[in-house]
């Protein structure tokens, strides 16, 4: 039934959608994005590099929320990403739009999938197809789950191995730049850690690790189980949640630094600590020192799936156990090669050049160019 309707609304929306392409086409960029309700970082860092060649650009953020009145709302704002879509050169994304995969575009329109993640640590997409946390295989189908683009964004050989299999796209269709959010850390490193540090001067004198996990559908425990086997009198401890999802432990004892992003905060972090979530790429960047916390480790990898085995593949990083996590941070004997392996697995071989390959990128489409 659910598979059903989905036909129906896709059906509905290409009959509004032929007419729009009636339109004449601009020499315009459309970004669009269903993640946060304002333009992203590497969507900001890619609009002021076309800016500097005068390219029109047009940003539609939105995200999808669950009460009835929102989505109403976004229903609406479908309309107006069709018109873009309809009359627009290039279109820049960073996750799956139901416009962009549903609907059959112009020739002319090109669409870049840029993602919103540097990794793919976990499974998602196409490969959590039919599994406890992944989407229906029929909704998938009907909701035709990345189709329609011509190029996609990746950071490594072996990401791109993890994105083939999550878009359904052969290799060919892959560019191995990056994200802009790379050349921002790099190039703004010590002026973003000075930011932090007047705004929490209390930061200043010990080192300092931040704990990322990722999203769980389910609260737990072991923020405040991490907290309790840290040493806070010799160590600062950042707790940045996923940006919806709240995590239960006592706020009074550590730093949130809600005024900060989890990549910013890597600028003030000897040490992450973080799960299966993408952050961990986006430190090595800086060379920040990673550790996996991976409580649930074998539940986890059965509901959602994992890409990258870091128990097997990283053994010396991961822990179970938080005790033996601490332990192995007080003792100050880093397992550099494992550390060093994995950087050179998933960071992209030229550091820095993310922004501008991008935009090249996007101005050979502008021209009408194959790639």
């Amino acid at each position: 039934m659910v598979k059903f309707l989905i036909k129906i609304f896709n059906f509905h929306l290409m009959i509004f959608y032929s007419f729009l392409k009636l339109f004449k086409t601009q020499k315009r960029v459309v970004f669009i994005s269903r993640q946060t309700d304002k333009p992203s970082l590497d969507f900001n860092m890619i609009i002021e590099e076309l800016e500097k060649d005068n390219i029109e650009t047009v940003v539609l953020c939105r995200r999808m929320k669950k009460t009835f009145k929102d989505n109403v709302s976004y229903y609406f704002h479908l309309y107006k990403q069709m018109y873009f879509l309809a009359t627009s050169k290039v279109c820049v994304i960073d996750a799956y739009i139901p416009t962009v995969s549903i609907l059959k575009h112009k020739k002319e329109l090109k669409v870049i999938q840029i993602w919103h993640a540097l990794g793919a640590t976990k499974k998602f997409g196409l490969q959590s197809v039919g599994n406890v946390s992944g989407r229906n295989k029929d909704v998938s189908e009907a909701a035709k789950m990345h189709a329609n683009y011509d190029t996609i964004i990746s950071s490594s050989k072996k990401t791109t191995e993890y994105f083939s299999e999550a878009f359904g796209y052969e290799k060919k269709y892959f560019s191995n730049f990056g994200l802009p959010r790379i050349d921002y850390l790099l190039n703004n490193k010590e002026r973003i850690k000075t930011n932090i540090l007047l705004k929490h001067p209390k930061l200043r004198g010990k080192k300092t690790i931040l704990y990322a996990p990722t999203f769980r559908t389910t609260m737990d425990d072991n923020a405040k189980k991490l907290i309790e086997a840290i040493d806070l009198t010799k160590y600062n401890l950042i707790i940045k949640e996923h940006y919806i999802q709240k995590l239960n432990f006592d706020r009074n004892i550590v730093f949130t630094c809600p005024d900060f992003s989890p990549l910013e905060l890597l600028t003030v972090s000897d040490y992450i600590i973080t799960d299966y979530s993408a952050v961990a790429v986006e430190a090595a960047i800086i060379d920040v020192k990673l550790y996996f916390y991976i409580f649930d480790y074998d539940k986890y990898k059965t509901n959602n799936g994992l890409n990258m085995d870091m128990k097997i593949d990283y053994p010396k990083l991961s822990f179970e156990d938080e005790k033996k996590l601490i332990k192995a941070i007080d003792a100050n004997i880093y397992p550099i090669d494992e550390y060093n392996k994995f950087k050179k697995t998933y960071l992209p071989k030229k550091l820095g050049k993310s922004t501008i390959e991008i935009k090249k990128l996007i101005l050979k489409y502008m021209k009408g160019n194959k790639i």
